[in-house]
């Protein structure tokens, strides 16, 4: 390690790692304790100019409880090759010390493995930024085309309340409108519309409730057919399971229900897997019910109950 290290002219950093002769692998920059760090800070671009005019894949930037890591051999601005920002105070001891060990560690800066990490760390990070930020425009183009099993179930909602069934493109322009304004639920939603579901007095009908139970982290479903109890990993699983036992009660209920819930440009249950989506190789939420036919999961769980009802009355319970 090197004290004061010169990288250009005058100009000196704090700290630089040389663990194979002159040529440093990392540069740190530490300010003082009590001095807020920030990204895009002027400590931020001055750390940066150093790397970047002497090649150094890894910069540290800290003021002693705070440390950020930077891959300088990223894209993007300096704010967008942090890779990690670890704070002492926050952070459990275990934690901070195997980050530490995997960028600092003196054996994984020798050996290249510290560089190794943070570009794949970075790229990781990267990809989920990336992501997140493309959130919002699958959104947008979700409620561009609303499913078209929504759309069916408000016209025939209006057509019960006013006798009159309005046309697919004024539904369409109402849930474009409205759902731009929406905030996205969680993935309980299921759980809250079946908690809202009348109870039924006979065992027939198919009821889908949460159990409460959670396993590995995650909320079951539970539901109960024919006036049995049955619990499954989500509502996707439900669904599929549901279908399942009533099909094997009625060898035409496949073909019935296909053509219960077909939509207008989507099969969602098809006997060959290219015809559950046409026209979309790029949905793959696509599995196999049974053999011969093909089921698409790649629909919201408010979808699912809708789908649930509508194979109880294929079965007639």
């Amino acid at each position: 390690m090197r004290l004061e290290y010169q990288t250009e002219g005058a100009k000196k950093v704090d700290y630089a790692l040389c663990p194979t002769g002159d040529d440093p692998i990392c540069f740190i920059e530490a300010k003082a304790a009590g001095i807020t760090l920030d990204v895009e800070s002027q400590e931020e671009q001055q750390l940066f100019g150093y790397a970047s005019n002497r090649g150094v894949p890894i910069a540290i930037l800290t003021n002693g409880s705070v440390w950020y890591f930077y891959y300088t051999q990223g894209v993007g601005r300096p704010k967008d090759r942090l890779v990690d920002k670890l704070d002492l105070i926050e952070r459990p001891t275990k934690e901070a010390s195997a980050v530490f060990e995997r960028y600092l560690g003196f054996e994984a800066v020798k050996a290249g493995a510290a560089k190794r990490a943070l570009e794949e760390d970075h790229n990781s990070v990267s990809k989920r930024r990336k992501a997140k930020k493309t959130i919002e425009q699958a959104w947008n183009e979700l409620i561009g085309e609303p499913d078209d099993i929504i759309v069916a179930a408000i016209s025939e909602k209006v057509q019960s309340i006013c006798g009159t069934k309005p046309s697919d493109d004024d539904v369409t322009s109402f849930l474009s409108r409205v759902y731009r304004f929406t905030i996205v639920e969680q993935a309980s939603d299921i759980t809250q519309e079946a908690q809202k579901a009348p109870k039924v007095s006979s065992p027939g009908q198919a009821v889908v409730r949460p159990t409460g139970e959670r396993k590995g982290g995650v909320r079951r479903c539970s539901y109960n057919l024919l006036g049995r109890d049955y619990n499954e990993i989500d509502a996707t699983e439900a669904m599929i399971s549901i279908f399942k036992r009533l099909g094997e009660r009625d060898k035409d209920f496949y073909r019935s229900l296909s053509a219960a819930i077909r939509g207008t440009k989507r099969n969602h249950l098809a006997t060959r897997k290219e015809d559950v989506y046409p026209g979309r190789p790029d949905i793959d939420s696509i599995r196999e019910l049974v053999p011969g036919w093909w089921i698409g999961t790649n629909i919201s769980n408010r979808e699912k109950l809708i789908f649930i009802e509508k194979a109880c009355d294929v079965a007639k319970i």
